[in-house]
């Protein structure tokens, strides 16, 4: 990234000639304005064409097939806030420039606002707002009411929108309203609701301009949320840029203003200045104090030209905003802010905070600091009279790497701050990828702790709404404050689903990160041993892992049954957790145990033999490395659940090796596939492999009969050839049929024992049997018309018994066929035998065949596990699941094909019990294409 003279320099565009320009947007320099009225102005052209910028798609960091960082213990998960307005039209669903608040009387109670979809121009649409009422885990969102037309309301566009809490519980919700084409004349309108959001009242203005010679912009609200009785309680406070103009459109000046209401936003003053006229402002941010008196800080451009050199000033009105001194502090002169060259960002809008008890107020921003963009803080604990100086830098990105967009938290005493802003140093091209990382400081913002990432997955800014000043996530994000029973938590605009939504996380102001630490801000109920979401996996192993304690996975466990007498060797040589659990025979499971180096730890265990009835009970003690363990089970069957992950400067990352596996009685003996088989590379494929000696399999290939269970469109005359080998290999043994009963050895009878429905004794549909030796086989249906059609093929393990542990077994099973919509939906049976349960590895590939020279793939496959018509397990992307690396080694233990990394193929992997099983593959995107669907022995 290149710094340009301490900034990078944009040059200001002219307006069209053709373009009549509103006469107050005819002196000053558009860069002045707010993201979102920019936007709208430019949409008519003003500021010269919009430059077309190409939107990424493909090749994005994005969530789909990669998985989410490991974020710190004290961040919890990122959560999208809802589904978007159906009110918005299809297409014009993007957010923006979010902000949030808590609210004092319920700090459960969260408040997120936002601009709401996009004109063809990108400009914003309407405004929205989410509403959580748990402290950010869950939210429920809309459109503010009678707002826009969008919405019912009177107003062309809606933005800048903000968010505010009072003392009696009441919430509020302020933006800027188009009253006349694009923001040629705005308005600053206010919603309030008086129950936690469910509803609100109809927009009430605040100020409407009588002409378009004055332009409200860039508002901002306060709310003195102190309790009752206190000087001011309950006032707010809004305040925002007028840029005036003459009636031949000579700039006059853009001073600030600010207008109070004593009756919960119901009427409003006339605004009063801040600024003197003829002065060049932007930026308010106005702050209640303790005793009642406002603080407003705002910026003043040294050159109205250059919008990345301003001083950052403070005012204090002692009679909380109804009057202002003549004279403002300097908290900062002369800053030469940092505009990032891809992102429309807020390079000369500082963001402050005020600590709830002590009364410190604390101001962030960007700066090029020797040649690097760099989050600054400064801070008064004399009401804004005088500023530390010199700031103190706080963010530690690398050099030349772009930060934009802070916002500031302080905890009550002003001891502990929080600012979190846009980062892009996990951009792997360092221009297009942003982050949201935190500062922390721990002594009033004296020194700073190395930054935290809040972001688990990189945002592609490609996905935002494109202007010519880079892509929009908007000139400002939120923070709200910690209370004495809930984190902070942060709002900003995620490209991740490929647009731009706002998404949360709660995070914790502590110095701590363990297990305490993430406890709190997931807010578990219970003890580490207690099973927060009922999924089989206790809290602390998902502390562990980094997942979600609160969201149940399902299909992703290493579970085994041991018939005893039996061992179990457990080892590994990094730093792990392991989880294990016993079960007699008529006996109750024991407690779940655990081992961890540094928190939980197990003395003298290395090559230990151990009943199942005398594991001792593990209590937290000093942490030891344990290397190995080897457990005896010595009466009864016995389940064991085990679990391992390597740790990485002190953080849980998922282990790449699977743990203790033992043998059950349980085998896969029937897979069977319903899709469409064509011609070429459509033709449906089953693979499947012998193991441990000869056996006997029936093979059959379905088509008319078929059509007699409800499909269409059947493929009419099968012909099934059996293969030695994989495609493309010597093949050396080679077996066909066409019609099932010319096949040697195949009869109604071999059906009937193996459980297959009966065929009629003249149709067209295909059979093999045959007894095979020990190695890999595939079987084509092909069809000699060339027609394609829905077809059934079926693998039966088909000797007398198939469950003997003695005997030979099928370990793999799997067809390759084409995936559609409907009847041509590729769907698979299979037949798990025996009394005790089998660990299985599930995958559909799609994107990950083409590495093995298949064409018209799958582009994006989602796997859903069935027993009957119970859904028991899913998964859309194969790493993104608990055990996603232990996908991967049990894959190269069986022997199949490894998965790209990042792909969008899916996989489980998951303990069942002897029985019947049904898994179907679809699209995630709705596409059609070529699948592999693959059932293997995981044990």
């Amino acid at each position: 990234m290149a710094l340009v003279g301490g900034f990078v320099g944009r040059s200001i565009p002219c307006a069209r000639a053709d373009t009549v320009m509103p006469p107050t947007l005819q002196g000053p320099n558009p860069d002045m304005l707010s993201g979102g009225v920019f936007q709208a102005r430019e949409a008519a052209g003003l500021f010269g064409p919009v430059p077309l910028r190409p939107r990424a798609r493909a090749g994005s960091a994005g969530a789909k097939g990669q998985p989410p960082a490991v974020l710190d213990a004290r961040v919890g998960p990122n959560v999208r806030l809802n589904d978007d307005p159906t009110d918005l039209p299809a297409g014009q669903r993007g957010q923006a420039e979010p902000h949030i608040v808590r609210s004092a009387t319920n700090p459960s109670v969260l408040l997120a606002t936002f601009q709401e979809g996009r004109f063809f121009d990108a400009g914003s649409l309407d405004c929205g707002y989410g509403v959580s009422r748990d402290g950010g885990f869950t939210w429920t969102r809309a459109l503010i009411p009678n707002l826009t037309f969008v919405s019912g309301g009177r107003f062309n566009r809606a933005t800048d929108p903000v968010a505010g809490a009072g003392p009696q519980g009441d919430l509020y919700l302020q933006t800027l309203g188009s009253v006349s084409g694009a923001f040629t004349i705005s308005a600053v309108v206010v919603s309030r609701s008086t129950d936690n959001g469910a509803t609100w009242s109809a927009p009430i203005t605040v100020f409407e301009p009588p002409n378009a010679q004055t332009m409200a912009d860039k508002n901002w609200l306060a709310v003195n949320d102190y309790p009752a009785g206190t000087p001011n309680s309950g006032r707010l406070v809004s305040t925002w840029t007028n840029f005036l103009s003459s009636p031949t459109g000579a700039n006059l000046s853009n001073p600030i203003v600010a207008s109070i209401s004593d009756d919960r936003g119901l009427t409003w003053t006339p605004p009063v200045n801040i600024t003197p006229v003829g002065s060049s402002n932007q930026g308010t941010l106005p702050l209640f104090l303790p005793d009642g008196s406002l603080a407003v800080v705002y910026i003043t451009f040294v050159n109205p030209s250059n919008v990345a050199l301003f001083n950052i000033l403070c005012k204090r009105s002692v009679d909380g905003g109804r009057t202002f001194p003549d004279t403002a502090a300097t908290v900062l002169p002369i800053v030469a802010g940092w505009d990032d060259p891809d992102v429309r960002d807020g390079v000369f809008l500082p963001a402050a905070c005020v600590a709830r008890q002590s009364g410190d107020l604390f101001v962030t921003y960007t700066a090029v600091v020797s040649g690097t963009p760099r989050v600054l803080v400064t801070k008064s604990t004399d009401q804004g009279a005088t500023w530390s100086t010199p700031p103190n830098i706080v963010s530690d990105n690398p050099t030349g790497i772009s930060v934009m967009n802070p916002a500031i938290t302080a905890s009550a005493d002003g001891r502990t701050v929080a600012v979190v802003f846009m980062d892009k140093r996990n951009a792997p091209d360092r221009r297009n990828f942003v982050d949201h990382y935190a500062a922390l400081s721990f002594d009033g913002g004296i020194t700073w702790q190395p930054n935290m990432r809040l972001s688990d997955i990189s945002s592609d800014i490609r996905f935002a709404a494109a202007t010519s000043r880079g892509f929009m996530l908007g000139d400002y994000l939120g923070v709200a404050p910690p209370s004495a029973s809930q984190p902070a938590a942060a709002v900003w605009c995620d490209t991740r689903t490929g647009d731009a939504d706002p998404f949360t996380a709660r995070f914790l102001l502590t110095e701590q990160a363990d297990y305490a630490a993430w406890a709190s801000v997931q807010a578990i109920t219970g003890s580490h041993l207690d099973d927060q979401d009922g999924d089989g996996v206790p809290n602390y192993l998902e502390y562990v892992a980094g997942t979600n304690p609160r969201v149940a996975e399902t299909g992703d466990d290493l579970v085994t049954r041991v018939t005893a007498p039996t061992t179990v060797d457990v080892a590994w040589t990094e730093r792990a957790a392991v989880q294990l659990t016993f079960s007699a025979q008529g006996v109750a499971p024991t407690s779940w145990r655990f081992f961890e180096a540094g928190g939980f730890g197990l003395a003298g265990v290395a090559g230990a033999t151990l009943p199942a009835d005398q594991l001792p009970d593990v209590s937290p003690g000093p942490g030891r490395v344990w290397r190995g363990a080897r457990i005896t089970v010595e009466a009864g069957a016995a389940e064991v659940f085990a679990r391992a992950y390597r740790h990485s400067a002190g953080l849980p990352v998922k282990a790449s090796a699977v743990i203790a596996t033992t043998q059950t009685d349980a085998r896969v003996v029937n897979l069977s596939t319903r899709g469409r088989s064509g011609s070429g590379a459509s033709q449906m494929i089953v693979g499947f492999v012998v193991d441990g000696g000869s056996k006997s399999v029936l093979l059959r290939a379905i088509g008319p009969t078929l059509a007699q269970f409800g499909p269409r469109g059947v493929l009419a005359d099968p012909r099934l050839e059996l293969i030695f080998g994989s495609l493309g290999q010597l093949q050396v043994f080679s077996v066909s049929n066409d019609d099932w009963a010319t096949s040697p050895g195949v009869n109604a009878a071999l059906f009937s024992r193996l459980g297959a429905f009966p065929l009629p004794a003249a149709s067209k549909d295909a059979a093999i049997f045959q007894t095979l030796p020990p190695r890999a086989y595939t079987a084509i249906v092909s069809d000699p018309s060339n027609n394609g059609g829905v077809t059934l093929v079926e693998a039966y393990d088909a000797d007398a018994n198939p469950g003997t542990p003695a005997n030979p077994r099928l370990v793999n099973v799997s067809t390759r066929g084409e995936v559609g919509a409907g009847d041509n939906a590729l769907i698979a049976g299979f037949v798990l035998s025996g009394t005790q349960p089998r660990r299985v590895l599930i995958r559909a590939a799609g994107p990950s065949l083409q590495g093995l020279g298949v064409t018209g793939v799958l582009a994006d496959p989602v796997l859903t596990l069935f027993r009957g018509s119970t859904e028991i397990a899913k998964n859309d992307d194969w790493e993104i699941s608990r055990s996603g690396a232990a996908v991967a080694a049990t894959a190269q233990k069986v022997g199949a094909f490894a998965l790209t990394a990042a792909s969008l193929d899916a996989a489980l992997l998951i303990t069942l019990a002897p029985g019947t099983y049904t898994a179907v593959v679809t699209s995630a995107d709705g596409g059609t294409g070529i699948a592999l669907i693959e059932v293997y022995d995981a044990d």
